[in-house]
């Protein structure tokens, strides 16, 4: 009898309730706000609406600009906290990375 072999999900598949969390969470909290603000957080949005794409953002521009935003965090977070005992990784950054050199641990950001 042939062993199957497991299949490897995409990221956004494997990591979809997360995703829409925080989306979801990230959606409310700007809608509160005024996303095309003076204030310094919300600069982003105005350099890319009017410098970068000149167009209002899609909705999905700005889902994968709150996605995206999410994860820088908890990267920066996973820096910071790596050392504490007892600290386990966020398999959504953790996922984003490959090990190139097993012997030195030595991890890239995964791309493809």
């Amino acid at each position: 009898m042939a062993k199957k072999s497991k299949q490897i999900k995409p990221y956004y598949i494997e990591h979809r309730r997360a995703i829409d969390r925080i989306i979801k969470d990230y959606d409310n909290s700007y809608r509160q706000q005024d996303l095309f603000s003076e204030s310094a957080e919300m600069a982003i949005f105005n350099a890319l609406e009017t410098g970068i794409t000149r167009h209002k953002l899609r909705y999905y521009q700005l889902e994968a600009m709150f996605v995206l935003d999410s994860i820088y965090a908890q990267s920066q977070t996973e820096k910071i906290q790596a050392k504490q005992p007892g600290y386990r990784k966020n398999p959504m950054v953790t996922d984003l990375f490959e090990t190139i050199d097993k012997e030195a641990k030595f991890q890239a950001p995964f791309i493809g």
